[in-house]
C-alpha cells in the first residue's frame, strides 16, 4: 500500500514565510525521508486546463493577489464552501528557485480561494468544511488549526500555542472565532499534535477530551541543512559584508509582533554601556506601533541598532553562527525554534523564563524576565562581559539541541502516523 501524507500550504504560500511554514516544510522533508508520498494542499486557482495547472500553479504563488473589486466580492461571497478542485503531479516546472519556501511534494491538490472559503463557512456555520479528493492522501497532516478535513484520511492537527486565547491583545484574530475553530479541530481530529508540553497542557485545559488523541511532538529544526555546506569562514564573509564584526554583535530574528518582546529588548540594549550593537532581521510586522516608532527613530549604526530585512537562509544562517549571542526574549512561544537553531550552532541565548523555550533551552540558555527590562539589561550585560558564560552556553547548546535532533523527530511522527494507519501498533516500539 502506497502511503502519502498530506501537508496544508496555508503558510507555505506566504512570500516571506512564518515559524509555522518552517515547520511545515521540516515536516515534509521528515515525511520524504521516510520513504512516504507527500501531497501538498493549496488555494491557488490553476484553471481547469490539466496541461497548464503546473505552470499556472507556480505563477500565481509567487504574484501578490489582485484586489477585489466590490461585485466581483459579492459574487465570491455566494459562492460555495468547497471549491473545485485540482489535483496534478509537479515535475515540468524548474522550482530550485523556490527550494527555500516550498517543498518538493510528489502531488499538489488545489482550490481557488480554498482557505478563505472554509474561514468563511466556518464563521457562518461553526461547521468544518469536507474535502472529497479523487485520491485522498492516507494522513492528512493540517500545519495548524484549520476549518477543513478530508473525507477518507486520518485528519492530524498541530496545535502550536493558544497565544490568541491566552494573550487576547496579543494577536489579531478574532478571538471567539479562533476559540471555536480550535474545539472544532480537537472534535475532528483522529490525532493532534503539540509542539511543547505546555501547549499540552493548555490546549487540555480548554479541550479535555483532547487529551485521549494527543502527542506532544516538539520540533526540530533545519537552519542547518539549509544553509547547505556553508563553512564558518564563508559565513564570517557574509557577515562582513553585511557591514558586522563576526562575534561582536546581539542577534534577534523573527517577525515585530507584540509576543516577540522587540521594544523590550531594544530598551533594554539601549540602557547597556557597550559597544556591541543590537541586529535585528525582521521582515513581517503586525500590530506593533511601538516598535516601528522606535525603528524609525532609532535604526540606525549610530544607535547601536541594526535593522536588516527578510534575508534568505544561508545568509541568516551566517548571521546566527557569528553572532555573540541571540536573543529571543519573547513573552510567549508554543515552541521558540530561533533558541534552538541558535544552540544546534553552538551559539549563546538569551530568552525568557515563560511559555514552551523554558523547554527547548533547558539548562543551555540564559533565562530572564521577559516582562522586566533591567533583568533583559542584565542578562545582555553577562554576555557581553563574561566569556566564560559564553564558552559554557556554546557548549551546553548542541547537547540540549540533540534531544531535538531530526532523527529523533522523525521516530515520533513516524509513531504517530503507524498508530493511525495501524491502531495495533499504539504501545508498540516502532
Amino acid at each position: 500500500m502506497t502511503i502519502d501524507i498530506g501537508i496544508d500550504g496555508y503558510n507555505l504560500a506566504l512570500p516571506q514565510g512564518t515559524g509555522i511554514a518552517t515547520y511545515a516544510r521540516t515536516l515534509c522533508l521528515t515525511i520524504a525521508q521516510q520513504g512516504w508520498q507527500t501531497m501538498g494542499l493549496f488555494e491557488v486557482d490553476v484553471g481547469a486546463r490539466p496541461a497548464l495547472q503546473e505552470t499556472l500553479f507556480f505563477d500565481r504563488l509567487e504574484r501578490p493577489p489582485a484586489p477585489r473589486k466590490s461585485r466581483l466580492a459579492r459574487w465570491r461571497a455566494r459562492r460555495p464552501a468547497v471549491p473545485a478542485m485540482r489535483e496534478f503531479t509537479p515535475g515540468s516546472v524548474d522550482v530550485r528557485p523556490l527550494a527555500d519556501r516550498i517543498p518538493s511534494f510528489d502531488r499538489i491538490a488545489t482550490g481557488d480561494k480554498l482557505f478563505q472559503a472554509a474561514f468563511r463557512h466556518f464563521r457562518k456555520t461553526r461547521q468544518m468544511v469536507t474535502l472529497n479528493l479523487d485520491t485522498p492522501p492516507s494522513i492528512m497532516h493540517w500545519t495548524c488549526p484549520l476549518p477543513l478535513r478530508i473525507a477518507g484520511a486520518h485528519n492530524v492537527y498541530t496545535v502550536h500555542d493558544l497565544v490568541p486565547l491566552r494573550m487576547p491583545y496579543m494577536t489579531l484574530e478574532d478571538k471567539q472565532m479562533h476559540h471555536d475553530l480550535v474545539l472544532a479541530c480537537v472534535e475532528a481530529a483522529d490525532h493532534l499534535c503539540s509542539v511543547s508540553e505546555i501547549t499540552a497542557r493548555e490546549l487540555i485545559e480548554l479541550a479535555p477530551r483532547a487529551e485521549s488523541k494527543l502527542t506532544t511532538t516538539y520540533q526540530t529544526c533545519d537552519i542547518v541543512t539549509k544553509g547547505g555546506s556553508l563553512s564558518r569562514r564563508e559565513g564570517s564573509s557574509i557577515v562582513r559584508k553585511l557591514g558586522l564584526n563576526p562575534g561582536h554583535y546581539f542577534l534577534f530574528y523573527g517577525a515585530l509582533e507584540p509576543k516577540k518582546n522587540v521594544a523590550r529588548l531594544i530598551e533594554a540594549h539601549a540602557r547597556l554601556d557597550s559597544s556591541t550593537p543590537l541586529v535585528l532581521v525582521t521582515g513581517r510586522s503586525w500590530n506593533s506601533p511601538t516598535e516601528n516608532s522606535i525603528l524609525a527613530q532609532m535604526g540606525n549604526r549610530n544607535s547601536g541598532l541594526i535593522v536588516l530585512d527578510y534575508l534568505p537562509r544561508a545568509m541568516l544562517q551566517s548571521l546566527v553562527m557569528h553572532a555573540k549571542a541571540v536573543t529571543f526574549p519573547s513573552l510567549h512561544e508554543g515552541f521558540g525554534l530561533p533558541v534552538l537553531e541558535a544552540m544546534e550552532m553552538g551559539v549563546p541565548v538569551l530568552t525568557g523564563n515563560t511559555g514552551g523555550v523554558v523547554e527547548v533551552a533547558g539548562d543551555a540558555a540564559l533565562l530572564i524576565d521577559p516582562y522586566d527590562v533591567a533583568d533583559i539589561r542584565d542578562g545582555l550585560k553577562r554576555l557581553d562581559e563574561d566569556e566564560s558564560l559564553r564558552q559554557m552556553l556554546s557548549a551546553k547548546g548542541p547537547v540540549q539541541a540533540a534531544r531535538f535532533s531530526p532523527s529523533r523527530y522523525a521516530d515520533t511522527m513516524a509513531k504517530v502516523y503507524r498508530r493511525l494507519l495501524d491502531p495495533t501498533t499504539a504501545g508498540q516500539d516502532t
